[in-house]
């Protein structure tokens, strides 16, 4: 632009990630266990036999995220066992905080996907939030969960979860004031 500053020329735009820097279990609720990967490596693993196991996490629309565009839930996982086979039902509950503005009522995303084969990194769209009206620096808050008693998780073993995010449009390499686009 005329003052130097970065903007994609017309339609352009591109993709991007943003994932959860961090997770906590809600105060009653029931952690996935921390199994191994490989070596010293853990990851959380969501239980496939019985019991309702979830997280909760935040992420804040970037800086250089497109406002007004859709946002695009996923969880990256996987599972280590070679005997079950079936599919896994991924929830997502969130809200939104816009940047002084009020609280955007809870809603339910979820999707249900055939595990891929044993040691196999998946990827899984949860679902899709509208970006209408959503600017930087909202704040989505998350709890992502598995429930194994749901009829349409058929999947009877557990799923590592390697990382949880969403992708997003963006349109500028950044914002030009601290939370103005």
């Amino acid at each position: 632009e005329a003052d130097g500053s970065l903007k994609f020329n017309g339609d352009a735009t591109v993709f991007e990630d943003e994932y959860a820097s961090y997770f906590f279990v809600e105060t009653g609720g029931t952690a996935p266990d921390v199994s191994t990967l490989s070596g010293n490596n853990k990851l959380y693993s969501f239980d496939g036999a019985s019991t309702l196991e979830g997280l909760n996490c935040c992420i804040e629309l970037p800086h250089s995220y497109k406002e007004g565009s859709d946002i695009e839930v996923h969880i990256h996982y996987l599972r280590t066992t070679t005997t079950a086979s079936g599919d896994v039902k991924w929830f997502a509950d969130y809200s939104i905080c816009p940047l002084m503005g009020a609280l955007v009522t809870s809603k339910t995303i979820s999707v249900v996907k055939t595990v891929a084969a044993q040691n196999v990194c998946d990827v899984a769209t949860i679902g899709t939030i509208s970006g209408v009206g959503r600017k930087i620096s909202d704040v989505i808050s998350f709890r992502i969960y598995r429930n194994p008693s749901d009829a349409q998780d058929t999947f009877a073993s557990d799923v590592l979860m390697t990382s949880f995010g969403i992708h997003y449009e963006r349109d500028t390499m950044g914002s030009r004031q601290m939370y103005v686009k």
